[in-house]
């Protein structure tokens, strides 16, 4: 459960204390009705909306929009932001070196359920099922559910794959 406290401080997720935990960073709150305080990250935000996503790029997928935002993040970075006198890719270089190096893994941001696979071969998340090797009939298995991608395991063994459902009582 996540709730805002006095001031600065919150009760965060437990989710999110591992996800900051796994990454080595340490959280920073605004406080509750001082807009000024988050200003420059408004500010950013709208730059983007209005210079990557208006109008509203052509894609056929989000890998592709990924990809799109990516090239253009890159292109930005030859621009001088107000009041400096380097180019962005130059900040980012002075600011990189003082960045711990990130683990050799991604942290699994994802919601893990243990599951059960069911005589025709499937287990079931959030109405859908998603079908893993006969062999595994029976067994506890442990799904990861990712935004696009649903993963089976075996202990830690991956044993399938499959692209998200986000309709109901669909088979995969």
């Amino acid at each position: 459960m996540y709730r805002i406290l006095k001031g600065r401080n919150r009760q965060e997720q437990e989710a999110f204390i591992a996800f900051r935990s796994y990454y080595l960073f340490e959280s920073r709150y605004c406080t509750p009705g001082q807009g000024h305080e988050k200003g420059g990250v408004e500010s950013d935000a709208g730059y983007t909306r209005r210079n990557f996503l208006t109008p509203v790029p052509k894609v056929q997928s989000f890998a592709e929009l990924n990809e799109y935002l990516q090239e253009e993040c890159l292109h930005d970075t030859q621009r001088r932001i107000r009041g400096e006198t380097r180019m962005v890719a130059e900040l980012w270089q002075t600011e990189k070196a003082q960045l711990l190096p990130l683990p050799a893994t991604d942290y699994p941001a994802c919601a893990s359920r243990p599951v059960k696979a069911n005589p025709y071969s499937r287990v079931t998340f959030e109405t859908n099922r998603y079908s893993v090797p006969a062999e595994y009939v029976g067994r506890e298995l442990m799904l990861r559910a990712y935004p696009f991608r649903v993963e089976i395991l075996a202990l830690d063994k991956m044993i399938a794959s499959h692209e998200r459902c986000f309709g109901r009582e669909k088979d995969d």
